[in-house]
């Protein structure tokens, strides 16, 4: 038995819209990185070489890449929910969640570690306000029909507790802001009890950093391991940043009001425009790229 492949077709606009908003999406993406200009594929074929490790939420606003706006090859992502950490356990454990800090430190050998929290986490919220029902002895039926969630989550009871001791009769809201920032730091800790990534710190061949995004502000934080505090990276968004940007593609809000008709327009738009002069991406994300000590910008293979 062997695999065929069909002929490329174009795909029949009358089906699935999830489809037809995704291919097109597909479409963009190879306009934009599969030219004859682009030279990124060629180089990703032979393999990767990431910049980091970025350890996020599997939460569906807060992808990595997109906040980030880096490249292919340029991040190698372990998502999960609330984006937890948990400890080393020789020879098992959470081996998914293993399996990839080991890759990426003994083998693709990154010289960073993101853990990537964000404000409004569902897991979080669902520890917290478990925890204070169980507190307040109330049951908890719900609790029975989620299978993994509770036991994944439950990790962070630590961070929560933390919360309680230093911030005790807080708000719900409250609780979970702080406990969603803790848990940063305590993912932080716990990948310090894998051995070679310890070793890597300790060696000064690897860097763990903390983030966290706030949805509501638009800030970017990060936490500060000599203050033991967050604070901004990135600062809130000016209210003018941005204008003069919003022809690259349909604002949210005219999403739902006119549908894939603005993405065909989009797409057509920018076939046009890119034949007469295609981006050179490289150089445009190279401004982006993290600087060492010294100032100078670490590319893909420093």
């Amino acid at each position: 038995m062997s695999l065929r492949i069909l002929p490329t077709h174009r795909p029949d606009r009358s089906q699935h819209p999830l489809l037809v908003r995704l291919t097109s999406g597909f479409r963009r993406f190879q306009h934009r990185w599969y030219h004859p200009e682009e030279p990124l594929f060629q180089e990703l074929k032979r393999g990767q070489n990431p910049l980091a490790l970025v350890i996020a939420c599997s939460d569906s606003r807060v992808d990595p890449v997109l906040l980030t706006d880096s490249r292919p090859g340029d991040l190698f992502i372990l998502r999960n929910v609330a984006n937890l950490v948990h400890p080393y356990v020789p020879g098992g454990g959470a081996l998914s969640q293993n399996a990839a800090i080991e890759y990426a430190v003994k083998h693709l050998k990154v010289q960073d570690i993101i853990v990537m929290g964000h404000a409004c986490c569902g897991g979080i919220k669902a520890l917290v306000s478990a925890r204070a029902r169980l507190l307040a002895g109330e049951f908890l039926p719900e609790a029975e029909e989620d299978e993994f969630i509770g036991p994944w989550v439950a990790v962070a009871v630590k961070a929560l507790q933390k919360v309680e001791e230093v911030m005790p009769g807080v708000s719900l809201a409250d609780r979970a802001r702080a406990c969603e920032l803790w848990s940063v730091r305590l993912s932080l800790e716990n990948l310090l009890t894998f051995p070679w990534v310890r070793e890597a710190v300790e060696a000064g061949t690897l860097a763990l950093h903390g983030w966290y995004f706030d949805l509501q502000s638009g800030e970017l934080l990060e936490f500060d391991p000599k203050e033991q505090a967050f604070r901004p990276l990135v600062g809130r968004p000016h209210p003018h940043e941005g204008e003069g940007h919003h022809e690259r593609r349909p604002r949210s809000e005219h999403w739902e009001e006119h549908g894939e008709a603005l993405w065909a327009h989009y797409d057509s738009r920018t076939m046009e425009e890119g034949s007469k002069k295609r981006p050179h991406a490289p150089e445009h994300h190279r401004e982006h790229l993290p600087r060492s000590p010294h100032g100078h910008v670490r590319g893909r293979h420093d």
